[in-house]
C-alpha cells in the first residue's frame, strides 16, 4: 500500500536538521554497480526521522547522476517503503 505524506508533513520532514556522520566522506565513495557508481547512507533527523542519502553516476556520462534524499517510512521495511522527497 502506498504512503501518502500531507503537504505540511513533506515541508516538516524537509525542514528537519539531517547531520552527517565525521566519515561522511569515505561511506559516500561509490562503487560500481553495472553501468553505473552508487552509494546509500542511511541518516537520522534530529526528531527522529529516518532518511536515505542514495548517490549515483554514470560510468559513461559525467552530466547523468542523481542525488536523492529518502525518507524511510516507520514501522516498514525500509527496503520497501521509501518515500522520495
Amino acid at each position: 500500500m502506498a504512503m501518502r505524506l500531507t503537504d505540511s508533513e513533506i515541508q516538516s520532514l524537509l525542514g528537519e536538521q539531517k547531520n552527517l556522520p565525521p566519515d561522511y566522506l569515505q561511506r559516500l565513495r561509490t562503487k560500481p554497480k553495472s553501468g553505473h557508481e552508487e552509494r546509500e547512507l542511511d541518516l537520522k533527523g534530529i526528531n527522529g526521522s529516518d532518511f536515505r542519502l542514495i548517490l549515483r553516476k554514470s560510468m559513461y556520462n559525467v552530466f547523468d547522476f542523481s542525488v536523492v534524499l529518502a525518507y524511510c517510512v516507520p514501522g516498514s521495511n525500509a527496503g520497501a517503503q521509501i518515500a522520495t522527497i
